[in-house]
């Protein structure tokens, strides 16, 4: 088994993802209310845990070339997701 080294573990980091994604999206945890950083921490890694467990289980049983239209498939819902909510804030 392959050890993680830590110039890996820090770019797969979920913490550092998370803080990625708060810039992202303009929230600065020290004007957010007491609850809203926890749940949406909570939120962005079950959507994580979902997203893998949805290729584990389900991405295996097709070839690479579908499951690299598939992957793709899911990037564009994300896509669309996050263009929908860019024209909703306007």
């Amino acid at each position: 088994m392959t050890k993680l080294t830590p110039q890996i573990k820090a770019q797969f980091s979920l913490d550092a993802k998370f803080q990625e994604y708060l810039d992202m999206v303009g929230l600065n945890p020290g004007n957010a209310a007491p609850n809203q950083i926890q749940e949406m921490k909570r939120a962005f890694i079950a959507g994580i845990g979902m997203v893998q467990v949805l290729t584990r289980d389900s991405l295996t049983e097709y070839d690479d070339d579908t499951g690299v239209e598939i992957l793709q498939y899911l990037m564009d819902q994300v896509t669309q997701f996050w263009i929908k909510e860019a024209e909703r804030q306007n």
